[in-house]
């Protein structure tokens, strides 16, 4: 064979044979690709790159195979769910309950735009709707009842006409500070009864529950 030139179908060369329609040796052609050490795909056994998605076995907690991964993310999932369902019921439970403590007829919504005022000072009707997250037709009811009762003043914006700016008045503060302290003598008397261990775990879960309620 001369250097320089292809050889002919079949020629033996070093190697093997060399095949002209393919032009590889062997007349079979080789992946340029090397095989990864491990990686195959023999008839019955899965992939081992075909993980759930998030499952990474070096920077993950939790070592095992891809099925006990997602067998334990679904045990957590129901656990999630089961522990959603205990704390509502817990938290409407409490809730009734610390509204029967309560020294006045309002309402819920209307306890909580008062309080709204008290906390957070003058505002107009479209920003406590804002703050409660109630449509503003909503919230100008719930104001017209509480200006009824003496609890909330009303008054023109200063620079805007079409807004009004509604107020607690003093009636309206002492009826929160009334109903707050009757509520917190009742729970009060419930955290007595309670172990070291509840109160400590009561501690940690206070502010949890904050941030779903504000979520």
């Amino acid at each position: 064979m001369n250097c320089g030139a292809l050889p002919e179908a079949g020629e033996s060369v070093r190697g093997g044979t060399w095949s002209a329609r393919i032009g590889v040796l062997g007349g079979r052609p080789r992946s340029k690709t090397p095989r990864r050490a491990g990686v195959g795909r023999r008839r019955g056994v899965a992939d081992p790159l075909c993980r759930p998605l998030g499952w990474d076995p070096l920077n993950s907690p939790f070592f095992g195979t891809p099925g006990e991964y997602r067998q334990k993310m679904e045990t957590e999932t129901a656990c999630d769910a089961e522990l959603a369902s205990a704390l509502r019921l817990s938290v409407m439970r409490l809730s009734r309950r610390m509204r029967q403590e309560r020294s006045s007829q309002l309402t819920p919504t209307q306890t909580s735009a008062l309080a709204s005022l008290e906390r957070h000072g003058p505002m107009t009707l479209g920003e406590m709707a804002a703050h409660e997250r109630v449509q503003p037709p909503s919230m100008t009811r719930v104001i017209a009842h509480l200006a009824v009762a003496g609890l909330v003043e009303r008054r023109p914006h200063p620079t805007d006409g079409r807004q009004v700016i509604a107020e607690v008045t003093e009636k309206g503060r002492t009826l929160l500070s009334d109903d707050r302290r009757r509520r917190d003598e009742w729970l009060t008397d419930r955290l007595a009864a309670l172990s070291a261990e509840e109160i400590a775990a009561l501690t940690r879960a206070a502010p949890v529950l904050d941030a779903l309620a504000g979520s």
